[in-house]
């Protein structure tokens, strides 16, 4: 991303027509998964209720792939194809540390893994300074199954095979999803799982959970400026949305910390929550000397411009 701490294009997952439902991907923006996040406590136990097996994938043979997760300090390259001893792989992309995905190994060349996309062919080396490879579907939490490119149809295999419970963490990963009729599939799925009373105590905790972490970001959202001509929007979840001044798109999230003490933005950039004055500043994690500053921006064309790219 610009600017110092944007993040690329956000995948999105577009609504398709009921018979098609079992082949629609439950997906939300790699920025939006954390390295590390806290285990919740989970909810009552219910005996769980059979997930309904309407759009079965009992005929669906598409391999469910393993997840993996991108760890160090730098971002692990990715290449547009496998390293097959006769042409070069190019890279063609990054994915920071914390960016978790799913995809195969299974029949690809040795120390490569191919990332689970339906529209391009895509690869990371198998480096284990690089990656942490955690496992199969049913070895996943939930938040990490609804944040990758995964299928309905797999989600509702997860719901029915796994043994992994459905903590608050969960639901929050759940209502990121943008897509409307996705997200209330899940959300259903969830329901039929556990039970009524266990799906609304956690949905009860979860408002409690949002709450206070919208609490926590108020300082860092609103509508900004920078130095370079990028605007800035920050919600009250803290997605970040920006537009540099050519009109090409930045999306990010800032992240609170594990123990609540500090916000980020980015790899590389922390707010000072220090200061008082009106603007905002993201210093630097390697070097508190240089901060990236945001501006307020109350101005009606900021918010119509962002409006209209997003």
């Amino acid at each position: 991303g610009g600017g110092g701490g944007g993040g690329g294009g956000e995948p999105k997952v577009e609504p398709v027509e009921e018979e098609k439902q079992a082949d629609e991907n439950v997906e939300a923006s790699p920025e939006a998964v954390e390295a590390s996040p806290k285990a919740a406590e989970a909810s009552p136990t219910k005996a769980p209720r059979r997930v309904d097996d309407s759009d079965s994938d009992s005929d669906n043979d598409e391999p469910e792939g393993v997840f993996i997760r991108i760890i160090g300090d730098e971002p692990a390259q990715i290449f547009n194809e496998s390293d097959r001893g006769y042409q070069e792989p190019q890279p063609i992309g990054a994915m920071p540390p914390g960016t978790i995905v799913r995809g195969h190994v299974e029949g690809r060349p040795e120390g490569w893994f191919e990332l689970a996309l339906s529209n391009s062919s895509a690869w990371l080396k198998r480096d284990p300074k690089k990656v942490e490879e955690m496992g199969p579907l049913l070895k996943q939490k939930l938040r990490v199954v609804v944040t990758t490119a995964t299928p309905v149809w797999m989600v509702k295999r997860w719901m029915r095979g796994t043994e992994i419970e459905v903590t608050v963490d969960d639901i929050l990963a759940v209502r990121d999803l943008e897509n409307d009729r996705v997200r209330m599939m899940v959300e259903e799925l969830v329901r039929l799982r556990l039970g009524e009373t266990a799906f609304e105590t956690l949905v009860d905790s979860f408002f409690e959970r949002a709450h206070k972490k919208r609490t926590r970001l108020t300082k860092a959202r609103g509508y900004f400026n920078t130095q370079n001509g990028c605007v800035w929007y920050v919600n009250p979840a803290g997605k970040v949305v920006g537009l540099h001044p050519d009109g090409s798109r930045i999306q990010d999230k800032v992240l609170i910390s594990e123990d609540d003490t500090f916000l980020t933005i980015g790899q590389a950039f922390r707010l000072d929550e220090e200061r008082t004055c009106s603007c905002i500043h993201w210093i630097r994690k390697d070097d508190p000397e240089k901060a990236w500053v945001w501006n307020p921006d109350h101005s009606l064309e900021t918010r119509v411009r962002l409006g209209s790219a997003f």
